[in-house]
């Protein structure tokens, strides 16, 4: 995994997990999680799948820089839900003659910052967490082995000394992975997606990076960006294991161009409709498309927003060959796609 490129100072191209494996086997990755005795956050492993977890809480901006001195790489670690970075205290304790202090609980907080972990930028493969905290000191972030799996606590060895060895304690080695793509439902983009401004603004503005160029005013023109949109689809209900559940009872319905007398269907739980801010009987929809043999052999999708009906005339024969126009409505479906790693969507038509 590439943090980034440069000469001393390096940078993440995203918000990555920091993902663990226990003895157990369980998939589990780092987060700060609240503490609302201490009122302070705390480092904890979780179980990712199925989990009630913020995926924001999951995901960490990873910079790094060398030191031409000692000739270090250390880590800058920052969550992207409390923007705080990875940081603890030095444990107060002196090192006993064991070899390493008392495991204490890992609050974010404290003047640890600056963690050695890979030595090299572009390669982060699984490594183990350690800080020089001065010339004499060094601390180590463990993981409680007797309990859940999911407890880190902090311990202190002298600079010199090798991986703590504790009973019931392990220290931690982490990897930097991409986070899972998420298909999003038409609430959770009404939400995600909204940047207009005011109480009631529930309309969506597209924003592309790069934006359509075309010397010609009419090509340059971008629909998408141009009318604002509401998403429309099936509501899902969050379940006490962490996944949704569809509530097919509130699935909006559309028309159904299989015949003149086909009754509406409910738009598939996977896919909504992007209706017109402005004009709700609009939808977006593929115009066309077609192959550019042109630009590299790939296939252009001309958009347009328009009203979504049938139109009689259209069934006035014995029957329709016509498969595409049998299936018009799904024109207008599309599948919205978050990559959390690189904060974007893709938009996949049906």
């Amino acid at each position: 995994m590439k943090v980034g490129l440069g000469s001393n100072n390096y940078e993440s191209n995203g918000f990555y997990q920091l993902y663990a494996k226990t003895d157990n086997s369980d998939d589990r990755v780092l987060v700060m999680e609240w503490n609302s005795a201490s009122k302070k956050y705390e480092l904890k492993l979780v179980k990712i799948d199925g989990a009630n977890v913020p995926l924001d809480a999951t995901l960490w901006k990873i910079s790094a820089s060398w030191d031409r001195t000692s000739g270090n790489v250390n880590y800058i670690f920052v969550n992207k839900a409390t923007l705080l970075p990875l940081q603890v205290a030095v444990p107060e304790e002196d090192v006993p003659a064991a070899g390493y202090t008392t495991p204490v609980t890992a609050a974010v907080e404290g003047s640890v910052t600056n963690w050695l972990w890979n030595t090299n930028v572009e390669d982060l493969e699984s490594a183990r967490f350690t800080s020089l905290v001065s010339t004499t000191e060094k601390v180590w972030l463990v993981r409680d082995k007797s309990g859940t799996g999911e407890t880190i606590k902090v311990v202190k060895t002298a600079s010199n000394g090798s991986q703590p060895n504790i009973s019931n304690y392990v220290v931690i080695g982490l990897k930097a992975v991409e986070a899972g793509r998420v298909i999003l439902t038409a609430e959770q983009i009404n939400t995600k997606l909204n940047n207009a401004e005011g109480v009631d603004a529930t309309r969506i503005d597209f924003v592309f990076d790069p934006e359509v160029q075309n010397p010609d005013p009419e090509l340059a023109k971008n629909i998408m960006s141009e009318t604002a949109f509401v998403a429309r689809g099936a509501e899902f209900t969050l379940q006490s294991n962490g996944t949704l559940q569809r509530d097919n009872s509130t699935a909006p319905k559309i028309p159904d161009f299989k015949s003149w007398v086909a009754a509406d269907k409910k738009i598939d739980g996977k896919y909504v409709q992007f209706a017109s801010y402005k004009e709700p009987s609009k939808v977006l929809m593929v115009d066309t498309a077609y192959y550019n043999e042109g630009q590299n052999n790939y296939y252009d999708l001309k958009l347009a927003v328009k009203e979504l009906k049938k139109n009689e005339g259209t069934y006035n024969v014995t029957s329709i060959t016509n498969t595409a126009y049998a299936t018009f409505q799904d024109q207008s479906l599309f599948k919205v796609v978050y990559e959390p790693t690189f904060d974007r969507i893709l938009i996949q038509a049906k």
